[in-house]
This record gives structure tokens, C-alpha cells and sequence, in this order.
């Protein structure tokens, strides 16, 4: 996995993370505008997570704001491994902070959702509007998804008058199998040519913030540790799949 953002130690809950290039303070106040969760301060990762669990499987009710070493605020959200990217906080939250930003997901097939990955680029330009729909114009977007009888690859450059990204490496988007149009060394590759440290483990420092929301929905499930986490979602105990046609585990939740 991407050990700036936790690597294997926080897997599948970092499977999916927004990262604002601005201050953690700003970005918790852009997330609960109305002050309407439950907010907390933790030391670092592993506080934050112990101290707001147990958490509903598959629901968003915690976010994590965590600092990192560079000054930026990485979002990861309770909703992971779901099929929310982090790319919907990136294009929400970074036009209205005026902050550039950068989104990852990584998500093999598991056992409640099929697979995906992306990508997204973000940089902000305050003379020029969204485009219509909300989107960024000066963004690049790259996704792959199993649709289920088909999978999918969609790229979607920076809109006109902004430059391409010169790192991008095209040819790979031919591969001949579409789920191999985005892979988890390309993705890394990318990072490091936005600027963030991919092999750095102490990239993520404290104190973490969070935000946490009442669920009107009675859990089936509830899990506290990543070793919960990854057994409801049928992930290896101890790796991280590296293609996104992995297949889960066979067994169901009962027992986890």
C-alpha cells in the first residue's frame, strides 16, 4: 500500500483518502459547517480511531482529519471500503477552501461492493469558476470500475485553457485488460509527482481531529479494529491486494 498514507497498518480505512493541501482546522470546519457532530482531538491515528469506535460497517458516520509532515489534512472516512471516493470530499470540500488537492481510492473487489480505483488532480484557480455541474475545470480525473458485466476506465483531462499533467503515462491506459488501466504502482507514481512522499511512514503525524455523526440505522455490523474491518470486508488478515481483481474471502460475516 501507500506508506504515507498509513500503509498496511491502517488498511482498508485508508483505501480511500482525500488530501487538501491546506490547514486540518479549516478543513474540519468545511466538513461540519453547522457543528452539528461530535468533534475530538486525539494524539494521533490510533487514539482517534480507539477512542470514536465501535463503527457501523459500511456507514460514514467518523471522519478523520490527520496533519501531515508537509502541512496538509488527509480525509479518511468510516465509510471505507464503500463505494463513495474520496474524489466526491476532494471536489466538495477544495473549490470552497482554495486549496489544491489530491484523491486516491484503492479498493479490490470485497465481499459487500465491486472493485474501483481512481485518481484526481486538483488545482485551484480562484479566476476561474466550476465548471457546470460543480466540476473543477482544472482537474484530471482517472477512474476504473467494474460495472459488473463490464469494466470501465474513464479519463477526464483538464478542461480548456489549463495544462495536461506531464506525468501522466499514457500508454498504460491501452493495457489490454481495462482493470489494468490504473494500477496501484501507477497511482503511486503520480503522488510522487504531486508532491507527496509515498515511502514516507511518519508522512501522517497528530494531533487528529474527527467528527462523528449519529446513525438513524441500526448496524448489522460494527467493527473497532482493521482486522474486523478487513474480515467483513473478506481482505487478506495481513496484505494488501495488489490487483483490484482480487477475490475476497468465501466465508461470510459470522464468526468475525
Amino acid at each position: 500500500m501507500i506508506d504515507a498514507f498509513g500503509g498496511d497498518r491502517w488498511w482498508p480505512l485508508n483505501c480511500q483518502v482525500a488530501l487538501l493541501r491546506t490547514d486540518p482546522e479549516r478543513v474540519l470546519e468545511a466538513l461540519d459547517p453547522q457543528m452539528r457532530g461530535q468533534r475530538a482531538v486525539h494524539p494521533d491515528l490510533a487514539g482517534a480511531v480507539e477512542a470514536c469506535a465501535p463503527y457501523p460497517y459500511g456507514r460514514g458516520t467518523t471522519t478523520f482529519v490527520v496533519p501531515t509532515a508537509d502541512g496538509s489534512a488527509a480525509v479518511l472516512s468510516t465509510t471505507a471500503p464503500s463505494i463513495h471516493p474520496s474524489a466526491n470530499v476532494l471536489v466538495r470540500l477544495a473549490p470552497n477552501l482554495g486549496c489544491d488537492g489530491v484523491a486516491v481510492d484503492w479498493k479490490p473487489r470485497h465481499r459487500d461492493g465491486l472493485a474501483a480505483a481512481g485518481f484526481d488532480d486538483y488545482r485551484y484557480s480562484p479566476s476561474t469558476p466550476p465548471a457546470p455541474g460543480g466540476r473543477a475545470t482544472d482537474e484530471l480525473t482517472l477512474q476504473v470500475s467494474d460495472q459488473g458485466r463490464r469494466w470501465v476506465f474513464v479519463r477526464i483531462p483538464p478542461g480548456a485553457g489549463h495544462q495536461e499533467r506531464n506525468y501522466e503515462e499514457p500508454e498504460v491506459y491501452r493495457a489490454r485488460i481495462t482493470a489494468d488501466r490504473l494500477p496501484l504502482g501507477l497511482i503511486r507514481r503520480y503522488l510522487v509527482a504531486v508532491g507527496v512522499p509515498v515511502d514516507d511512514r511518519e508522512y501522517f503525524c497528530g494531533p487528529v481531529l474527527s467528527v462523528s455523526f449519529a446513525s438513524k440505522l441500526v448496524a448489522e455490523h460494527t467493527w473497532s479494529t482493521m482486522a474486523e474491518l478487513r474480515a467483513f470486508a473478506g481482505y487478506p488478515p495481513d496484505s494488501v491486494p495488489t490487483a483490484l481483481r482480487s477475490a475476497p474471502a468465501a466465508s461470510d460475516h459470522q464468526g468475525v
